[in-house]
């Protein structure tokens, strides 16, 4: 057997392989011999039926059998003896197949990726440094506040004033008509601005039951949902608005508690003061976790940075797929890439979406390779305890005993490997960070996330 690789497209290879004329002649005498003997025909002894009537009903197949078995076997024999590892195996194609003759024919495969040298020391990134101030504390404070917060309805005669809670039932209409879709429920807290201004100046000053149309500017294609939900901002876009006909079904007002003793205690804690104190260090914890996790980001795009290398075609459309997928479930579409016909300036359809996706696909899997091999490299192993730790940070994550989370794991194969990877991509990253150059950095104040308050 002869064969030689031809580089058809990044990762992509050729096998252009021949089968020697002696060995496809034996290959077809045994068979056709083998078929003389078996064959049964009425009218005919076994062993007996006349060579041309077996060639003619059953010769056509049973070379195409022999021809198909002789491709599976070389094309294993050439990928031994070359050492190539396919990622994906793409087909194959006879280009010469004829009687009395040797069969060539080309098979093409993507291999993994050959990544260049590796550089992954003295990184740079930024010191973790993280001050929480009173600003940031009374931020904390003013969430266990509303979150502790009395909401009690109004008169039916009252109208809406800033710091009402409002509820809405409201549809979209399309020149001038309700559009055919269920009306949507949403609650708006007047004044706190989490929802878009224009509805909340058109609630001011109505009642419950009274309905009122509004014009919101559409979304742009960062933010395709037109709900009004809360924290939401719609942008402007000039000359491009969309109408919502609203009823005011139910309007209440919220009683804060004061900030003292008592709400400390309902939030488990002895006083205001050991709440404080409390609050200070669970913002200053989350705001060490959403640092390290910079570093970390900064860290991978660094790598991926230093070390260009191609990827497996097939590979990359499918994690651009998966993105899609994820995001669509996200985005609660129910899988569909059609145009959203609340927003037609968004990508829509396989190419646009394909295209939205593409850079961040590579991204992800060029930073998978590279902390694959940089473990391997570094020789880090995922051990017992390694194991034992992420069990117990999802326990208190997600609140199951940590047997219960061991046992669903343990069942699961592929969620098992799935965590192992997980570990020990994390301590690649660690390992990483160890090597790093760290430098001083101007901190902001840090976001205080509500769940800092919880």
């Amino acid at each position: 057997m002869k064969f030689e690789i031809e580089e058809v497209a990044p990762c992509v290879k050729a096998l252009k392989i021949e089968v020697p004329r002696d060995v496809v002649v034996e290959r077809l005498s045994l068979a056709f011999a083998h078929l003389y003997k078996t064959t049964h025909i009425a009218g005919f002894r076994p062993g007996k039926v006349p060579r041309a009537l077996v060639d003619k009903r059953y010769g056509a197949a049973l070379r195409g059998d022999v021809l198909r078995d002789l491709v599976s076997d070389h094309y294993i024999q050439a990928l031994d003896e070359s050492n190539l590892h396919p990622s994906k195996h793409l087909g194959y194609e006879i280009t010469r197949a004829e009687a009395d003759s040797s069969l060539s024919f080309t098979a093409k495969i993507e291999v993994m990726p050959t990544l260049p040298e590796l550089h992954y020391t003295g990184l740079r990134v930024p010191s973790l440094t993280v001050n929480v101030g009173e600003a940031d504390l009374e931020v904390a404070l003013t969430q266990v506040q509303n979150r502790n917060g009395v909401v009690e309805p109004w008169p039916d005669d009252h109208q809406v004033a800033t710091g009402d809670v409002v509820t809405i039932s409201y549809i979209e209409m399309i020149e001038g008509k309700p559009a055919p879709a269920e009306a949507q429920t949403h609650t708006v807290h007047v004044g706190k601005g989490t929802t878009a201004e224009a509805i909340e100046s058109a609630l001011l000053g109505k009642g419950k039951g009274e309905t009122v149309e509004v014009d919101i500017p559409r979304p742009s294609a960062a933010n395709p949902d037109v709900v009004p939900s809360e924290g939401t901002e719609i942008p402007s876009a000039a000359g491009k608005v969309l109408r919502f006909s609203m009823t005011i079904t139910n309007v209440q007002k919220k009683t804060l508690p004061p900030i003292d003793d008592d709400l400390a205690r309902d939030e488990e804690y002895d006083s205001l003061v050991a709440m404080r104190e409390g609050l200070r260090q669970k913002i200053t914890t989350q705001a060490k976790r959403r640092q390290r996790q910079a570093q970390k980001d900064l860290l991978i795009d660094q790598v991926v940075a230093a070390h260009p290398f191609d990827l497996p075609p097939s590979m990359v459309d499918a994690e651009i797929h998966a993105l899609i997928e994820q995001a669509e479930k996200e985005n609660g579409s129910g899988g569909r890439t059609e145009e959203h016909q609340h927003a037609p300036d968004l990508p829509h359809g396989h190419d646009a979406l394909h295209q939205k996706y593409e850079p961040v696909a590579r991204h992800r899997l060029k930073a998978y390779f590279l902390l694959l091999v940089i473990a391997q490299t570094e020789n880090i192993e995922v051990t017992e305890q390694d194991f034992d730790d992420l069990i117990h940070y999802r326990e208190t994550e997600m609140g199951f005993p940590m047997d219960t989370i061991r046992n669903l794991v343990t069942q699961d194969k592929e969620w098992q490997n799935r965590l192992m990877l997980e570990i020990q991509e994390e301590k690649t990253i660690d390992r990483l960070l160890s090597l790093a150059q760290f430098y001083d950095t101007v901190v902001t104040t840090p976001e205080i996330p509500a769940v800092a308050t919880a």
